[in-house]
C-alpha cells in the first residue's frame, strides 16, 4: 500500500520501462541525501511507494497541524546508455 506512484516509460515511445532499479532518497536538512528505499518497476513500469511523513501531520503544541517537512527525490539509472547516468525527480514532499 503506497502513497506514491511512480511510472518510467520511454520519452520517445512512451513504452512502459520494466526492470527498473529505482532508488528512493531522503533529502536531509543539511542537503545529504539518505537511503530510504529501493524498489524495481513492474511489467507495466509502475512501482508504488510508501514515503514516511510525507504528507502526515502532527499537532505541535496543540496548534494545527504542521507539515512533516520530509523531503524525497527518486533516482534511476538509465538502461539504455553504456554509461548508466543517474537521473532524478524533482523534489517530493506529498501525496500523488
Amino acid at each position: 500500500v503506497g502513497t506514491v506512484p511512480l511510472r518510467l516509460s520511454d520519452a520517445d515511445s512512451g513504452t512502459p520501462i520494466a526492470a527498473a532499479h529505482v532508488t528512493l532518497w531522503e533529502k536531509l536538512p543539511n542537503g545529504e541525501l539518505r537511503w530510504a528505499a529501493q524498489m524495481e518497476t513492474d511489467a507495466q513500469g509502475a512501482a508504488l511507494f510508501d514515503l514516511e511523513g510525507v504528507s502526515r501531520t502532527s499537532i505541535v503544541n496543540g496548534v494545527e497541524p504542521q507539515p512533516s517537512g520530509r523531503v524525497y527525490v527518486f533516482q534511476v539509472k538509465n538502461p539504455f546508455d553504456g554509461e548508466y547516468r543517474k537521473y532524478f525527480s524533482p523534489l517530493i514532499d506529498s501525496e500523488g
